[in-house]
Formats: structure tokens, sequence, C-alpha cells
């Protein structure tokens, strides 16, 4: 099913990563993309329109995973299991998968987080949300 890999780095907000978010159900967390990201993701041809923030007016993309499977995995720099939430501001990579669909085009199922800059968690700003993390990795090997 997947086609491609893609690595999106930018400026995180939202990041609803270990619990779903219960209006969709799915994982998901929102990115300002950085320039060279950008760059790769309008050659993706991923589906994804990006929206203004309310707040600051930046655009962001959001990248999404169902919640019927498994988290993705959120790792730190140096590919250990990350277990803080994500803050609003801090800068992640992201590992996308990319796929054909049969009547909308290219397709994308978030896969991995990696926090590279972390900004701690503010409830004020998303809610009072904990992580839960998976007991072990899917096959036991790192996405980056």
């Amino acid at each position: 099913m997947a086609t491609k890999q893609h690595y999106f780095t930018g400026i995180a907000k939202w990041a609803k990563v270990y619990t779903p978010d219960t209006e969709y159900n799915n994982f998901s967390i929102n990115l300002k993309l950085d320039e060279a990201s950008l760059k790769e993701f309008d050659a993706s041809g991923i589906r994804v329109r990006p929206k203004a923030d309310k707040e600051d007016g930046d655009m962001y993309y959001r990248f999404r995973r169902p919640a019927e499977d498994d988290l993705p995995l959120v790792v730190d720099q140096q590919g250990e299991k990350f277990t803080s939430a994500i803050g609003n501001g801090s800068k992640v990579t992201v590992r996308v998968e990319s796929y054909d669909t049969k009547r909308h085009g290219k397709g994308h199922r978030l896969m991995a987080v990696r926090v590279d800059e972390w900004v701690k968690y503010n409830p004020k700003d998303a809610g009072d949300r904990k992580p839960t993390l998976p007991d072990k990795l899917e096959d036991g090997s790192l996405p980056f």
C-alpha cells in the first residue's frame, strides 16, 4: 500500500500523537513546514491542503493516522521513545507514507514523529491530555 516515504520538518501545533482526537478519531499533528519540506511536500503529490491557524495566521499541514491503527512512533533525536507530551512550537520531523488511492490521488499516513527541539506542553493550549505509549515497536526498528 505505501509507495513512498517522506520526511517533513517544521514547527508542531496541536500534536495528538498519543491519544486520538475525539472528533475525527485520528492521531494527528499540525506542522508548519520549513522551506525544504514545503518543496518536498509539493513534489510528493499528497492531497493535504494547508489551513491558516486562527491564532498566528501561519499555514499548517495536518498529517494523520486512523485511530484503529497503532500509535505513531514518537522518538527523540537519539531514536529513544519520547514520553512527554509535545507542546506547541516544538520542532519536529515526521515520517509520512504516501500511497495511491483509486479516486482521490495521493493519500498519506503519519508513521512517526521525531522531536528535534522540544517545547514543554502547556495544558492551557490544548486541554488536559496525558500520553499513552505503546509497550513495544511493531518490528523493533526505529524510523529514522
